[in-house]
């Protein structure tokens, strides 16, 4: 099944999400199974020293329920430490735009293509913010050299 309803996640209040953001593994966000859960849990409430360490939890094919890294708690309903959200700079572009199919990171066409849409919504949204902060700049500016020249300032 390919996970698109994002506001799904909201109702998966025991659900453990990763993101392990490395090269050759998968950048999205994903949703641990059960089986990985179970492991994990059983690693860190352990009282004894086990004898395998889960750490770290690498994502594949079969974590489907995935998620964009770059969209908000608001939108995703996943929390996300500081240090775990750095913001990409716009130079760097967003990963979801790119023209390759990437069949690695999404788990259908389909999965692809919605992903590319949110991310050029996000770039055309930080576009608007970003022009219309230099209007405002410009305004601000010219307001400024307005009120010089009443005054008789250079």
């Amino acid at each position: 099944m390919c996970f698109t309803n994002i506001t799904n996640l909201r109702y998966q209040p025991n659900a453990i999400y990763v993101h392990p953001d490395r090269a050759r593994v998968i950048y999205r966000i994903c949703r641990l199974l059960e089986t990985q859960t179970e492991e994990l849990c059983r690693f860190l409430l352990s009282t004894t020293p086990p004898q395998h360490c889960p750490l770290p939890i690498l994502p594949g094919p079969e974590n489907r329920q995935r998620v964009d890294p770059e969209q908000t708690i608001e939108k995703t309903g996943i929390y996300r430490d500081l240090w775990e959200r750095r913001l990409r700079p716009l130079s760097e572009g967003d990963r979801r735009t790119k023209d390759v199919e990437d069949t690695f990171n999404y788990l259908s066409r389909q999965d692809w293509r919605e992903a590319k849409l949110r991310g050029f919504d996000e770039m055309g949204r930080k576009e608007t913010e970003f022009l219309r902060a230099q209007l405002r700049e410009r305004h601000a500016r010219r307001a400024e050299l307005e009120v010089a020249e009443l005054a008789g300032r250079p």
